[in-house]
């Protein structure tokens, strides 16, 4: 099913190799409540390195295009958002913690003033999270150093605005997909109104998502609107689908449990936006 408009022949082609590098290289999610566990794939990792993603950096402006669209394509088919962080050179941390601890031997934290931050991390223990994003404490820091990329920056700010709005846009093919074949008083679900006009709604904000990070322009302003957003379209995917969503068996979960952790994460890394410090505490 394409709940997305169609892009432009470059854009195209290029989410199509991104599309299916992963879907051939998604890892199963082992996570459970109170598990320390990563979701980082060393073999998707290689295949986007082939496929230039991560040569798009140096492309200033003319890759940002890219970036939203391949996060967009990362995030719907549930790739480890690793592949996204690595664009700061790091594990992105968020204030003691750090993404990924057992893959990235730097935690990279964005500054108020948009420079990018490398921390060598010398101690650090897994602890758990609400998903498979490999979190960990740091115990010690070692040095430290500016790194003058804000290119780096925004394309990170960029695909991670586009990863997220491409979890919602899975969840809401979810619950389309589930409102069309699950029967409520003889007839589909799809049929009720109080249905229809949740799916709307969380459609619209898919949209307002999807444009936000194709056409938007890496700002942390745009980050912390993917959060909030997204998360209102988890929530009414949830509605649609009731209890079942929430287990493990379901594939819902997977997606909104994961923009619930980065909509928290997200929220440390924009505090820019209040003035508020992005380094390690």
């Amino acid at each position: 099913m394409n709940l997305t408009l169609p892009y432009p022949a470059d854009l195209a082609a290029f989410a199509e190799s991104i599309r299916r590098h992963a879907e051939r290289h998604i890892p199963d999610d082992a996570w459970v409540p109170g598990a320390t566990v990563s979701d980082h794939s060393t073999a998707m990792m290689s295949a986007l390195t082939e496929a230039g993603w991560f040569d798009l950096v140096e492309e200033n402006e003319a890759g940002n295009d890219y970036f939203g669209l391949g996060g967009l394509e990362l995030g719907r088919a549930g790739a480890p958002y690793s592949c996204v962080a690595a664009l700061l050179g790091g594990g992105v941390a968020a204030s003691g913690l750090v993404l990924y601890g057992d893959e990235f031997p730097i935690a990279a934290n964005v500054t108020t003033d948009g420079r990018l931050l490398h921390r060598e991390v010398l101690r650090a223990h897994p602890v758990p999270y609400t998903d498979s994003l490999g979190v960990h404490v740091v115990d010690e820091f070692g040095p430290s150093q500016i790194v003058e990329a804000e290119h780096r920056v925004r394309a990170w700010r960029t695909a991670t605005t586009g990863y997220i709005a491409g979890l919602a846009l899975r969840s809401l093919e979810l619950a389309v997909d589930h409102a069309r074949n699950r029967e409520a008083f003889g007839a589909p679900l799809a049929t009720l109104d109080a249905v229809q006009i949740k799916l709307a709604d969380a459609a619209l904000t898919t949209e307002s998502l999807r444009l936000c990070a194709i056409q938007g322009s890496g700002s942390a302003e745009e980050l912390a609107y993917a959060a909030h957003a997204a998360n209102q379209v988890a929530a009414n995917a949830h509605q649609v689908l009731g209890a079942m969503g929430f287990t493990l068996e379901f594939e819902l979960q997977r997606f909104t449990r994961r923009i619930r952790a980065l909509s928290l994460l997200s929220m440390h890394w924009t505090a820019a936006i209040d003035g508020g410090t992005q380094g390690p505490q």
